[in-house]
Order: C-alpha cells, then sequence, then structure tokens
C-alpha cells in the first residue's frame, strides 16, 4: 500500500490494525496506529533535527482556542504555517512583516480553526530550496542525489516547480546529521525532505513521510526509487542501478505546476510557453505512456479557453460596472428625495470645519438607534445612523423610524447577507476624512464586528474598546466566561453549565438540574428564539437536538428559577472610573423573541440595591473597559439578586435615564472625542418615572399578548417616558404610527384564519 499524500498517509497510518492483515505499507517502527503520523508534526521535526545537528530557525506555538497572545520575543519578519501539513492548508501560510499583520493574520485563521494552533517561524531570506527524495529502511538511508530547485509555484507555496539533480555530496557536512535524524525516525518507506540555504548556512525545513512530488525526476536520471522501496518491503533482492544516479544537473520541470501558475495568474502565455518548451526532463510527459500527456494538455487547453472566457468577461464587466455605478448612484439620489431621507437636505451636510466630529451608530433595531441618536442629539452632537440587515426583508422590516428624526443628519442601510466584510467596508467608506467620528455599535453583532476589526476600524474611528485590544469584547460576551469572573468578584451568579451541540451531537452533564433553562452563551443573530425552559431530560435533550441540527451552538442550561423582577443597570465605564448611576426595574416584559426585554418599566435610584451596584461597578473597573454598559439582574421570588449578562452597549433603555436627566451617552462622547473627565458624583435627578417601548408593545400586540387597541393605548397614556413619540421630535413616530392599522389588520385576518 502506497500513500502519495499526507492526508492517505495519515488515514492508513491511523488504521494500520485494520490494514496490517492486508496489505504491507509504509511505517515507523512502533507499527502501532498513528505512530507515522506523531511523527509528521512539524515541533517534533524540529527537535528531531536540533538534536542531529541541523539548524532550525528559531520558533513559536501559538494557540488560537483563548484569544492570541504573541510572545514578546517574536522576530520579524515572521512566518507562520501549519503544525501538521494534513490538518492545515497552504492558505494559511504567510510572511508576517510586524505584530499588526501577524495578529491580522492569525484572527483571520481563529475565525476558521478556533480549537487549533500554528506554528510561527523565525523568516528566513532564502536563497536557495533543496529537496530531496528517498528510501528508508529503518537504520539503512538510501538518498541517489538532491534536487536544487530553479523554480518554485506561486499558487501553491513552496511546491518545487523546476529543478536539476545533483550529488548527495553537495550538502557537505550537512550529510551526516541528514542520516542521523532520518534513521531517528525508525522508519520505512519513501521520504521526502527539504532545506533551505540562506547564504552558507543549511536550514531544515520538514520531512514528508511519503514519496515527493518531482520524486520521478529521479527516475528520469536513472533511480526507480518506488521500485526500490517495494523490492526491499518485499523481501526481493535489490538492484544496485536502481539506487543510483546516472546522469546528474539535467533540468526537469513539472507540467501541472507551470499550468497551475499560468491559470491562476502568476506566469504570461510566454512564460508558459518557453518554461514547457526549454527542459528535457518531464514529469507528465513521457514518449512511452503518452495518453496521460494528452488527456493533461486537453484539459489544459479547455481550462486556458475558460481564462480567455473570464478575461474577457471581466474587461466587459469593467465597463458595465461603470455604468452600473453612475446609474445606481442616480437611482439612490432618487430613492434617498423619495423616501426623505436626512442626508438629501442641503442643511445636513457634513461640515469638516465643525467644532465636533459626527458620531456614527450602527446597529439592528431601529428604537435603539433612534434612542442613542437622541441622547447624542441633546448633549450637541451631529449624528448619522447606519442600520443593519443581514438579509434582504419584508417591506415591514424596512420601517425606518429612525431616519425621520431631527437630530439625524445621514441616514444609511447595509445589508451584509450574514458577510461580516461588508459591514467593514461600509464604516470605511462612511468614516469622515481628516478626523475621526465616534462610532457607537447599538447592538451585540454590530459590537462584535466592530471590536473583531477594531485594528482597521480604529484608523478611522474612536470606538469602544477593553485596553484597546482587538476580539477582547467580543471573547467576554461569552456568558459563560462572565460567570466565571462574575464567581471571581463575589457576585451571585445561577447555577449552571455551557454545553456544545454540534449537527445532534452533545453530552449532558450530570450536574443539571431539572426543571432547568436555556440561553444562548452568545446573544446575537435572533438568539432570543433559544431561550427556553425544559422540565425534563428528555426534553432538553430534544431541545438540543432541534438548535444544533443545521449549526453548531453553544447553549447555557442554568437551574430555573421562579423571577419575581427584572433589574437593569446602566452606567458608563472609562479605564479611570466606573459608573453606575441609572436603574430600572421592567414591569411588562416581552415574550418569545423580546423575552427579557422591557416593554413597560420604572427608573430607579441605585440605593434600592446599592451593596449589588457597588460589586458590579467594583467588577466592571476590572475589564479596563471604555464604554457604555448595560447589566441585567433578575431578583427570585424568595427575594435574592441575580447577576445575569452584562451588555457591552446601551440599548433603547438608557435613553430612559436621559430623559430623567442623565445623559450618559453625551458624558462618553465627551470623555472619546474632547478627554473630558466624567462626572464621578453623577445621579438621576429624577427617578420614579415609567417608560415605555413603543416597538415591544407592537410586538406584543400582533403576537396577541395584548388583547386590543385599547389595551395598547393604555399603556401608551400611563407611561411619562416614551421611547419613539416625542413631541420635541414628531418625525419618528409620525413614521412608526402607520404600523398601528396594519398590524391590526394583519391580526385580525390571522384570528379569522
Amino acid at each position: 500500500l502506497f500513500p502519495t499524500d499526507d492526508y492517505t498517509a495519515s488515514v492508513m497510518d491511523q488504521n494500520r490494525e485494520l490494514l496490517s492483515d492486508r496489505f504491507i505499507m509504509p511505517g515507523v517502527s512502533d507499527d502501532v496506529n498513528g505512530a507515522m503520523t506523531a511523527c509528521m508534526d512539524k515541533t517534533f521535526q524540529s527537535n528531531l533535527a536540533k538534536e542531529a545537528g541541523l539548524m532550525i530557525p528559531k520558533e513559536w506555538i501559538i494557540s488560537l482556542e483563548e484569544g492570541i497572545e504573541i510572545p514578546e520575543e517574536m522576530i520579524y519578519p515572521c512566518y507562520v504555517k501549519p503544525i501538521e501539513s494534513i490538518s492545515g492548508y497552504k492558505t494559511e501560510m504567510a510572511k508576517c512583516e510586524d505584530e499588526r499583520q501577524l495578529t491580522q493574520h492569525l484572527r483571520k485563521l481563529r475565525r476558521n480553526f478556533r480549537r487549533r494552533s500554528v506554528l510561527v517561524q523565525e523568516y528566513l531570506n532564502i536563497d536557495t530550496e533543496i529537496d530531496f527524495s528517498g528510501v528508508c529502511l529503518d537504520q539503512e538511508v538510501i538518498i541517489p542525489g538532491i534536487i536544487r530547485k530553479t523554480g518554485i509555484a506561486q499558487y501553491e507555496r513552496g511546491v518545487t516547480l523546476s529543478g536539476k539533480i545533483e550529488p548527495f555530496e553537495t550538502l557537505g557536512e550537512a550529510c551526516e546529521p541528514v542520516l542521523r535524524m532520518l534513521r531517528a525516525f525508525h522508519y520505512r518507506g519513501m521520504f521526502d525532505m527539504e532545506l533551505n540555504l540562506v547564504g552558507d548556512k543549511l536550514y531544515f525545513n520538514e520531512v514528508n513521510l511519503r514519496s515527493g512530488g518531482p520524486n520521478y525526476s529521479y527516475y528520469l536520471s536513472g533511480a526507480n526509487l518506488p521500485a526500490l522501496y517495494v523490492r526491499a518491503a518485499l523481501g526481493q533482492a535489490r538492484k544496485p542501478e536502481e539506487e543510483t544516479v546516472r546522469e546528474y544537473g539535467k533540468p526537469f520541470i513539472s507540467e501541472r505546476v507551470v499550468w497551475d501558475d499560468y491559470l491562476h495568474g502568476f506566469l504570461t502565455r510566454r512564460e508558459r510557453k518557453e518554461r514547457l518548451s526549454g527542459t528535457e526532463l518531464t514529469i507528465i510527459r513521457d514518449n512511452d505512456d503518452p495518453r496521460p500527456w494528452a488527456v493533461f494538455q486537453r484539459m489544459m487547453q479547455i481550462s486556458e479557453m475558460r481564462k480567455d472566457w473570464r478575461t474577457c468577461k471581466a474587461l466587459l464587466g469593467r465597463g458595465k460596472r461603470r455604468i452600473k455605478r453612475i446609474l445606481f448612484s442616480s437611482l439612490r439620489k432618487i430613492k434617498y428625495s423619495i423616501f426623505q431621507y436626512p442626508q438629501t437636505k442641503k442643511g445636513n451636510q457634513r461640515d469638516p470645519n465643525a467644532d465636533k466630529p459626527r458620531i456614527l451608530i450602527t446597529g439592528r433595531n431601529y428604537c435603539s438607534n433612534l434612542c442613542m441618536a437622541r441622547s447624542f442629539g441633546k448633549a450637541g452632537y451631529e449624528v448619522e445612523v447606519l442600520r443593519i440587515f443581514q438579509s434582504k426583508q419584508k417591506w415591514r422590516q424596512y420601517l425606518t423610524p429612525e431616519a425621520y428624526s431631527k437630530y439625524v443628519k445621514a441616514y444609511y442601510v447595509c445589508v451584509t447577507n450574514h458577510k461580516i466584510r461588508r459591514l467593514v467596508q461600509k464604516l470605511v467608506f462612511l468614516a469622515e476624512p481628516g478626523r475621526k467620528m465616534l462610532l457607537i455599535p447599538n447592538d451585540d453583532l454590530s459590537a462584535e464586528i466592530v471590536d473583531d476589526n477594531y485594528e482597521e476600524l480604529s484608523q478611522y474611528y474612536l470606538i469602544p474598546n477593553i485596553n484597546n485590544t482587538p476580539g477582547e469584547i467580543s471573547r467576554l460576551m461569552s456568558k459563560e466566561i462572565q460567570k466565571k469572573l462574575a464567581i471571581e468578584a463575589g457576585l451571585p451568579v445561577v447555577n449552571g453549565c455551557m454545553i456544545e451541540a454540534d449537527h445532534g451531537i452533545f453530552e449532558i452533564p450530570d450536574t443539571v438540574t431539572y426543571p432547568c433553562f436555556l440561553k444562548p452563551n452568545i446573544s446575537k443573530n435572533s438568539a432570543k428564539k433559544i431561550m427556553k425552559r425544559c422540565d425534563t431530560e428528555e426534553e432538553l435533550r430534544e431541545t438540543l437536538e432541534e438548535y444544533s441540527k443545521r449549526k453548531k451552538v453553544e447553549i447555557l442550561v442554568e437551574d430555573y428559577l421562579e423571577i419575581k423582577a427584572e433589574y437593569s443597570l446602566l452606567g458608563l465605564s472609562t479605564k479611570e472610573k466606573v459608573l453606575g448611576p441609572g436603574y430600572f426595574v421592567a414591569e411588562y416584559g416581552g415574550h418569545v423573541e423580546r423575552r427579557g426585554v422591557a416593554m413597560t418599566g420604572v427608573v430607579l435610584p441605585p440605593s434600592v440595591h446599592q451593596k449589588l451596584v457597588d460589586q458590579l461597578v467594583s467588577f466592571i473597573g476590572t475589564l479596563h473597559y471604555d464604554g457604555l454598559y448595560d447589566v441585567d439582574l433578575i431578583e427570585t421570588t424568595d427575594g435574592k439578586v441575580f447577576f445575569v449578562e452584562l451588555n457591552f452597549r446601551y440599548g433603547a433603555s438608557g435613553y430612559a435615564v436621559t430623559e430623567c436627566g442623565l445623559n450618559l451617552p453625551g458624558m462618553f462622547a465627551d470623555y472619546m472625542i474632547f478627554g473630558k473627565p466624567v462626572d464621578e458624583k453623577c445621579t438621576v435627578p429624577e427617578t420614579g418615572k415609567h417608560f415605555i417601548s413603543e416597538k415591544v408593545m407592537i410586538d406584543e400586540y400582533k403576537a396577541g399578548f395584548l388583547k386590543n387597541l385599547d389595551e395598547v393605548k393604555s399603556y401608551m397614556n400611563q407611561a411619562d417616558i416614551h421611547f419613539i413619540k416625542n413631541e420635541e421630535d414628531p418625525g419618528p413616530y409620525r413614521h412608526f404610527s402607520l404600523l398601528y392599522p396594519i398590524t391590526a389588520i394583519k391580526r385580525r385576518a390571522v384570528a379569522t384564519g
């Protein structure tokens, strides 16, 4: 059984016990499942090379699982590669000039390979790459010659494009260390080894425990390595001529590698023809076996025609795209005028000489966007809003009350289609040239995206952050991590555990008690749908199977508690000081998708639970967070109050605190933009006021939790503070109130079938 790539070699090796009765296979002396695969680890190979006397570049292992920690002694430039070729891809390999580039690349890898580690090596300015194939028979090593690479693939990095065979003795003093290292594997089979020449120093790169790509060049030069190994494995006599290269120095080329580089734009048509016509030894083309070359040529000609067609389409497409840009730009202006978006008014244009830069609010919820815009507007700032949609929605979801607020100077829409990069590109496009705007992410999704791309976006915006560290807010959005930190800080939390469910596969710990309550570990992407009570293990198991049917989910399972009241602490955190003056209790909470969101509530003084508030403020202070926050708490029927979650954004409810006389968003803007210290002794001047969220109310009415429009009007009349309705800023409610008759008609139609 003769594997020709790392994947097949590993599958074969890990199932050795099943296959060994039927096949003779390459392997190491242990002959146990996985023994040869373990030798593929690059760190293991580096240690063997060092012990054998070969030079290796400095290297570090960096885990992608718990966040990215770059060693202080890291040398730049550096080179990133997978620890094992079988578990990694060529696309993971990258040269990084400095810490910023390294961090960006590792963060990119972390999004796809969170549970892996990568190898980072000192970058070598390589003069020559050397590759050689041979046969190991435990302590006997046969190397007929080495390949000095004269061409290296650009599309599939590091692969030999062309080269020539030279005597093994060309390596000089490195010959003996190479043999020592190969003997240390106790390996039986073909191998492929790579070395790098830097000046007069020879560095070890890696060993592949299978036949290498260019090994056929040895056969063309007289040494039949595969036949040599097969005879040895079968116990047959070996022929000396199979171990000897007849003629050194003849150049060879790999046609497939040349064509790959050409088709992907790394070689011109002329360069491809010159390389293929000017080499005597070729890997695929063979007069004794012409069929593979004939088929390969035909397939490559088809690929070339497709490439030419794509090039023609691209040229035509550029002209079309230019026309589309002009057309869409005109249509966009017409759309803005029809919908009366604020940027169509001359007085709302940006003024680069204004005393204050503008503030850009981004989020999915129009009520939260509007409330935040009003708070900043009342503090004297001009505001722009970027509304996020993850997919194209029905007309109802395109309601835009915030666009009609007198405080909003421009309104934009970004449909991401679940592609994070689209939002980042839109934010970069909307940035103000010459000075930084303050960017306020207004929901968990936008907060996570902005934080993950903090390094790029901080060039254009002032952004809420934790220690100016990209990804730290995203990491702390995990309720599991928050609960651990809260317990360490002495805060009361509900007992529970986190369960990872992947396409119906999961384990339920014995510590789970019933009834229990399920919630998402990270709240985003309509995660409130996941919140549910389960009374039995069978119900919990069915629910987890349903949630994880199509994707991997992380579910927090907690003890179910009878809740008497839900509270929220609203505040402002800076690295120097944390304020927690805003406090309210929810009177009527939403259901289903609005579960845990207050429809109505009362603003209270923090003294109601002053000791716990002081603990929370102290806890948030340890995070070194710059931003507005919202802490959710619950009180059980026996009078105990528990910490539930820390939100690294403000939300709509914070507007109730602004209307009670304390404008925390305005204070945060002054701190971030002008460096103005926050008022440590600030308090909410007026408490006891009732507020209502009209958006939650209309959702509750539509879902049937409110009986009729009279009950809706009753709640509206009882409230002192409305999130959308406002006499000083009537435009948003005028737009929003169109929903009432439409929702009533739809609800009646559903009720009558």
